[in-house]
């Protein structure tokens, strides 16, 4: 029975923004408008491209960003934005595209009302287009004061004390700030975040007000800077041009709002606009009057975006909405979306957040969770729902305000629905690509390694442990390759002695009991236990060697072969059984078909399984894996066109890979003139796995290596190239000799 439990936490959507250089100032503007509007759109960088190139410190700084969308403006290549290889956003698209492919949503942060006491003041704009004042714009980038109030506004805000703001009284808005002290609205954006302040030692402290001054309206620089600054710990940005700043210094209550606004013992002003000496001329010439016993002081800006010593400017866990836990029992249930923690009736226009979910499951008393690479379809968990694999390859939701249901279907995937939906209908850069395996199967070795997985629990520790342990290793191998006319048994005195003699050739020296925990019972007490292991493991079985009274052969009889009277494998005659005969103890066949093909010609299914139990042993959250994969172009072929040794998820990211018992077999060609190598990078340029390993159990010439160059060519000047990772398996050896699998105590 399946059992899983899902940890939500609803939040604010989150975008990136690209635009050209050159991008029109009124556009900019009328964008950060609308986005500071919204739950959480204060801080959703908005990054210029000069020339088709990003700047390095942007680079830095978008690497600690997650965003479900990305915009970007004409003049700015798509390419170049994918190239960064940062995002895993629903989608890529053109802001300025007429109509737009997919609008800007989010949830109107006038909701975020309801946190505060209905005694509050809040300004209501009527009709401010009327004045024509060159202040419009201030009133909107600074106090989200816009021209004209909406429906949405009044009906939201009707409950509170409403301030109306019109012609007459525009005059008089910083003395109706400064004495009414109303709500903010540019603030209310910012309760709740789920997101990342960014933390800088030299240039950004967590009390700065900053005032940025532009020239005029012919550049966007100063304006990227008042709303990129905000990306950083900083109190609040002011934004003013020079024309502004001219009319707001004659109102005596602007420079009184300012000082109580700033929370520091002075006001930073900077502008990208006008240089040192110019921008000192305008504080002591504008601002130093109005000052007001916190001083004005100039700022460098010019090394934004500055250098990042973290993002723990916000700690996730002390903001935002509370996480929900829900637990269901089955493959498939009815999950119900968590309510947002300031408002339960979003109206009159769509709006939409975020859900981030992690799933955990529960199947035959083993936990997982369940993280999924970039090019999975959340389809496959939440079906007939929007959303994406985040950055921490946990899924998020998207949730429409207007939808007709409060829950939505959720099911658990099964790993084979999860590695045809990967290799068929990968997810890349948000659309769903066809790609040409049409079908895939496993075949008769990938069943014997799952068979041989299966013995052991799926416990891949175990699996390591003996097999990277020379004295085991070299028994198996001996039993899996005997000519022995016995089989491939032993008895318990035979794996004693052989050891014994181990120990003794490593340097051990036995004594008494009394003396060392070196000695011989200790040694037959430890052996006991670890057969006792193997064969709960069924890696051997119990039975008898017994040898016939009428032929005088001696074989292997299983504990269900045997009763008071035995039929000879020989002579098909029957004989008494002895008295206490000692167990004898044969290798599985599974096991011996796992390592060897013949007596002569080694399988590669082990150093596949060797493969799967590294990755799983560095894997630090979860680990999910499919035995080799059959690739097939067409439902009717019965021959596959190639197939995937390895094929894992590990923490979220899809690894694929060839193994190879000897590197050598990595050159060798098929019957299409293709080496595996080349069938591989083939196979990743489909898919998009984020790692291709290779590895191998013999390196002759230093071929893994080669191997591994190789690889990385045949993705030069690729748009997409994976990770490459070559991987020697090391010999076994006697690092364990001595340990609890030989000396009990």
């Amino acid at each position: 029975m399946v059992q899983f439990q899902t940890i939500s936490r609803p939040r604010h959507l989150r975008y990136v923004f690209f635009i050209d250089s050159n991008y029109p100032y009124d556009k900019l503007r009328d964008l950060m408008s609308q986005l500071q509007k919204y739950w959480g759109g204060r801080y959703n960088p908005i990054v210029p491209v000069v020339a088709g190139e990003i700047e390095k410190n942007y680079r830095v700084l978008l690497a600690y960003y997650d965003p479900d969308y990305v915009f970007y403006s004409d003049g700015v290549e798509l390419e170049a934005i994918q190239k960064l290889r940062l995002f895993n956003p629903k989608g890529f698209y053109n802001l300025d595209s007429i109509p737009r492919e997919e609008n800007i949503y989010g949830v109107d942060s006038m909701y975020f009302l309801s946190l505060f006491d209905r005694s509050e003041r809040i300004i209501m704009p009527s009709e401010l287009w009327r004045t024509k004042s060159l202040l419009l714009d201030y009133l909107d980038l600074n106090f989200g004061i816009r021209s004209n109030g909406t429906v949405s506004d009044y009906n939201i805000s009707k409950q509170y004390h409403q301030i109306n703001f019109n012609e007459k009284n525009f005059d008089t808005f910083h003395e109706i700030v400064f004495k009414e002290r109303p709500i903010n609205r540019a603030l209310l954006s910012r309760n709740n975040l789920n997101t990342v302040i960014l933390r800088s030692l030299k240039d950004a402290q967590y009390n700065d007000f900053v005032l940025v001054i532009a020239k005029d309206t012919s550049s966007i620089s100063d304006l990227l800077y008042f709303w990129n600054r905000l990306l950083y710990q900083g109190d609040n940005t002011y934004f003013v041009t020079l024309e502004q700043l001219k009319i707001l210094v004659n109102d005596k209550f602007f420079g009184s709002l300012l000082y109580r606004e700033a929370s520091s013992d002075f006001i930073k002003v900077c502008s990208t606009s006008f240089s040192k000496a110019d921008l000192k001329a305008l504080i002591t010439e504008l601002l130093l009057p109005i000052s007001g016993g916190k001083p004005f002081i100039y700022h460098d800006c010019s090394s934004f975006p500055y250098k990042i010593l973290d993002a723990n400017g916000l700690y996730e866990s002390d903001f935002g909405e509370s996480e929900n836990l829900q637990t269901f029992v089955g493959q498939k249930a009815q999950y119900a979306i968590p309510m947002l923690s300031f408002t339960n009736n979003l109206s009159f226009y769509p709006q939409k957040w975020a859900i981030d979910i992690i799933v955990r499951c529960s199947v035959e008393d083993k936990a997982k969770t369940l993280l999924m690479p970039f090019t999975y379809d959340i389809y496959n968990i939440f079906p007939h729902s929007e959303g994406r694999i985040n950055r921490r390859r946990t899924v998020t939701l998207f949730i429409r305000g207007q939808r007709n249901s409060s829950h939505l279907d959720i099911s658990i995937p099964e790993t084979r629905q999860i590695v045809s939906q990967l290799i068929s209908r990968p997810i890349i850069q948000g659309k769903t690509y066809e790609t040409k395996f049409i079908e895939t199967s496993l075949h008769d070795d990938s069943r014997r390694l799952i068979s041989f997985i299966k013995l052991f629990n799926h416990d891949f520790k175990t699996i390591a442990d003996f097999f990277s342990d020379n004295f085991w290793v070299s028994l198996l191998e001996e039993y899996a390759t005997t000519n022995r006319s016995a089989g491939s048994a032993f008895t318990f005195v035979d794996l004693k002695s052989r050891a014994f003699n181990k120990l003794v050739e490593a340097g051990y020296v036995f004594k008494s009991k009394e003396e060392s925990r070196f000695n011989e019972e200790n040694l037959e007490l430890g052996l006991k236990n670890t057969l006792t292991e193997l064969c709960n493991y069924q890696m051997f079985f119990k039975g008898y060697l017994l040898k016939c009274k009428q032929c005088s052969s001696t074989f292997y009889y299983y504990l269900n072969e045997v009763d008071e009277t035995v039929k000879c494998k020989g002579c098909l005659q029957s004989f008494t059984m002895p008295v206490e005969p000692n167990f004898a103890y044969k290798l599985n066949d599974l096991i011996k078909n796992n390592i060897y093909r013949s007596r002569t010609e080694r399988d590669g299914n082990l150093t596949v399984i060797r493969t799967l139990a590294s990755i799983s042993a560095q894997s630090r959250r979860s680990f999910e894996f499919s035995p080799q994969i059959n690739l097939y172009l067409s439902y009717s072929d019965r021959k596959p066109y190639t197939d995937i040794d390895i094929f894992c998820i590990s923490d979220g990211k899809l690894i694929i890979g060839e193994a190879k018992h000897s590197s050598v077999a990595f050159f060798d060609k098929n019957g299409d003139g293709l080496n595996s190598l080349q069938v591989l990078a083939n196979i990743a340029k489909d898919i998009r796995p984020d790692k291709i390993l290779i590895t191998c159990y013999d390196d002759d010439s230093n071929k893994l290596k080669n191997a591994g160059k190789t690889l990385e060519g045949l993705f030069y000047m690729d748009s997409y190239a994976p990770e490459i990772q070559v991987k020697l398996l090391p010999k076994p050896d006697d690092f364990a000799l001595g340990a609890h699998q030989y000396f009990y105590y």
